[in-house]
């Protein structure tokens, strides 16, 4: 019986031993990614989202502008960080534990709580809604009236760390406004 608990400790450890280092295998900006870890919708240097808003949706100033963005067309600004194997369990529990994401764009700076943990690979990502109703709340913007059109520009740094790592990656997004 010894023996036998002796040779288990024994393969776990060679396992642990023959196990690479953990490392980043790339970082790529992205709206969407699948189940499986793929990036479904990459964000190129600068994407454009065009909107034709009617006047049956009542978007009128820029708050709800903002729910329109997070409720209706959902578009996101995030990133994939790809890794070169899967996590070991001790090692996705401590990125967990430890994984902080915080965007600013053009000056507007928060928190990221949507964070998803694969097999190699995690991915964040926040709502451009959110960010223009945080925007809104830091310079009163709210106020303003959107007339026929209106450009908004979301160039924007992501910094992320954790225990085991940490950077900073840059995207660049518009969202073009017309109203009828």
């Amino acid at each position: 019986m010894q023996f036998i608990i002796i040779f288990i400790f024994l393969i776990i450890g060679l396992f642990k031993c023959n196990t690479n280092e953990l490392k980043i295998d790339s970082i790529n900006p992205c709206e969407f990614v699948n189940e499986s870890g793929n990036c479904e919708i990459p964000l190129i240097d600068k994407k454009e989202y065009s909107y034709q808003i009617t006047k049956d949706l009542k978007v009128d100033n820029m708050n709800q502008l903002s729910n329109y963005l997070y409720f209706k067309s959902r578009v996101s600004s995030g990133f994939i960080i790809k890794f070169n194997r899967p996590f070991l369990y001790e090692e996705l529990d401590e990125i967990k534990s430890t994984f902080k994401v915080y965007y600013n764009f053009s000056g507007t700076t928060g928190k990221i709580e949507n964070v998803e943990y694969g097999n190699d690979y995690i991915y964040s990502y926040v709502y451009i809604g959110t960010i223009l109703r945080e925007k809104n709340k830091e310079k009163k913007e709210d106020v303003k009236n959107i007339s026929k059109s209106l450009n908004l520009s979301f160039p924007g740094v992501f910094s992320y760390e954790s225990s085991l790592f940490k950077g900073n990656i840059n995207t660049n997004q518009e969202i073009i406004i017309n109203k009828d």
